[in-house]
């Protein structure tokens, strides 16, 4: 997405909007537009990359190490989750990789049409 997020960075950015609540993730992964209207996003939506504090980055990794740990711990069991998952017939995600059809980021038609929420959002910071 013209260098702004790698494949690990959607990975990281879905645990950061898992970390801010189900409702939030739950109304953002139904329709991606809702993500203008949390609060979070706002705040870095507004401003220029360069300018987001560390602790507004939008994307935590270690969140996606949360559940592995917790199993382990409760568990005793190292890798235990994903073993106990297997078992039930089910698998962890480890791929951030969106799964539908590649957007045209350079289109600013396509941006606009998709995210036209976010998009205005953005373009407050460019008067």
């Amino acid at each position: 997405m013209q260098g702004w997020c790698s494949d690990d960075g959607f990975w990281y950015f879905q645990s950061w909007l898992v970390g801010l609540g189900g409702d939030a993730f739950g109304c953002a992964a139904t329709d991606p537009a809702y993500l203008a209207e949390i609060p979070e996003v706002g705040l870095v939506a507004v401003q220029p990359r360069s300018n987001w504090a560390v602790d507004r980055w939008p994307e935590r990794e270690l969140l996606n190490y949360v559940a592995l740990s917790a199993y382990d711990r409760v568990t005793v069991k190292d890798g235990g989750l994903d073993k106990a998952l297997e078992a039930l017939g089910l698998r962890r995600t480890s791929d951030g990789s969106p799964e539908d059809k590649p957007w045209d980021y350079d289109g600013p038609d396509e941006k606009t049409s998709r995210l036209a929420r976010l998009t205005a959002l953005r373009k407050q910071t460019v008067r």
